[in-house]
């Protein structure tokens, strides 16, 4: 019976593929959370025209000044908010640059430990190649020396 390969590092390399995965669903998620940031920004951006179109229609009438500086107050405040959701946005994308970074670090070291595991599977046919070889050869001597005499 053939003796079956075992890779001396194949714990180390079950848990960097682990990692791995672990890095690849923090990425996933990060992506998530700056899509719905995004979103809200998108929403912010969508209430603020439509506020100004509100607005614009309204300036036509006559809008006492007290109304005019409640409208500006609550424009501004909307563009605070834009500003806002912009900073978390970039720092939402620096999250995502960062899960990218770890998870290409990781797939890295995860690849590493496949090259060497491929090279000892590698060496370890080729010994039992040899060893197989060694053995036929000998069977042949037995055979063409117990035909001989």
């Amino acid at each position: 019976m053939p003796k079956k390969f075992k890779f001396s590092l194949e714990n180390i390399l079950k848990y960097r593929k682990n990692l791995q995965d672990n890095k690849m669903l923090k990425l996933h998620n990060t992506k998530i959370e700056l899509e719905s940031e995004q979103q809200k920004l998108s929403e912010i951006k969508d209430l603020k025209n439509e506020t100004l179109n509100n607005g614009q229609i309204n300036q036509t009438q006559k809008i006492n000044l007290l109304n005019r500086k409640i409208f500006h107050e609550y424009v501004n405040q909307i563009n605070d908010n834009i500003s806002q959701q912009n900073q978390v946005i970039r720092n939402s994308k620096k999250r995502v640059i960062e899960a990218t970074d770890e998870l290409n670090e990781e797939t890295k070291r995860k690849k590493i430990l496949e090259k060497i595991k491929e090279k000892h599977q590698d060496e370890f046919k080729i010994d039992m190649r040899r060893k197989e070889e060694k053995d036929n050869s000998e069977v042949a001597l037995r055979k063409s020396f117990y035909n001989n005499n």
